[in-house]
Parts: structure tokens; sequence; C-alpha cells
């Protein structure tokens, strides 16, 4: 059930959470699947999650999406195993300790708890350019040499 606040209750900082149509009504219930995938993702956050929840959403393309304060988004995927996930995560957040660290990255990824995964801001240089043509001045393997 949703607490109703008074006007002089210091209300908490909370992560909101993104419910696409519904609305919520004080005192009422949300019943979405994707508005409890969300609370069940912020439940299962254990004791070591050091980061502070901006907002978390249900997103059809890439399932549960929390955004930390700062920006960096923790993609956890389907909303199955999240307590996994979110150890994965705060496994992620232990290397990336400060805000400048968290902000060279774009999203983590830990929808395969297993095998977390990082996307830096400008992504991997190995990878970056695959498929694009090579820049002028280039050197390039000659057939036959």
């Amino acid at each position: 059930m949703l607490k109703v606040f008074a006007p002089t209750d210091a209300v908490p900082k909370l992560p909101t959470i993104w419910t696409g149509h519904e609305r919520p009504l004080p005192g009422g219930r949300m019943r979405t699947a994707s508005v409890q995938a969300a609370l069940d993702a912020l439940a299962a956050r254990p004791a070591d999650f050091r980061a502070t929840v901006a907002n978390v959403k249900y997103d059809p393309r890439n399932g549960i999406v929390m955004r930390l304060n700062g920006g960096l988004d923790i993609i956890l995927g389907p909303p199955l195993a999240l307590a996994s996930k979110l150890r994965a995560a705060a496994w992620v957040l232990r290397r990336y300790r400060t805000r400048a660290e968290r902000q060279s990255l774009v999203y983590a990824d830990v929808s395969a708890p297993n095998r977390p995964a990082v996307m830096p801001v400008g992504g991997y240089a190995p990878t970056a350019g695959l498929g694009q043509p090579a820049k002028k001045g280039h050197k390039t393997a000659k057939k036959g040499a």
C-alpha cells in the first residue's frame, strides 16, 4: 500500500518508479507487473549495494533498468534471479567506486549475473571502429605481399 505523507512530514528521498500509464492513488495499490518488477528489484538490493537509486523502470527492450544518481544505468533484464543480478551489480560498483569512475560508464549490464559487462563512454577502443572504412593513410595488408 502507498503511504500518504502529511504536509508537515519529512518525506524521504526515494527512488522514482516509472509506471507507464498507471497512476498511483494515495492509499492505493499498484498492480501492474512492471511496477511489481521494479519494486522487487529495489527490495533485492544487497546490503553492500553502495549507490543511491534515482529511478527504476521496466523497458520492453532491456527489462528492468535501475538508474543511479549520477546517471549510470544498471540493466537487470527480465525480473528473474534479481538477488543474483544485484549482487553482480554490487560487485561492479565496488570496482567503480567514485562518481567520476561511474560517470566514465554508459551502463553496467548484469542481466547475465555470472558475466557482468560495462560499456565505457565512447565504446571500447578495439571494437569502436568495426565495420568502418579504413582511415586515409592507414596501412592495410596487401594481397600477395
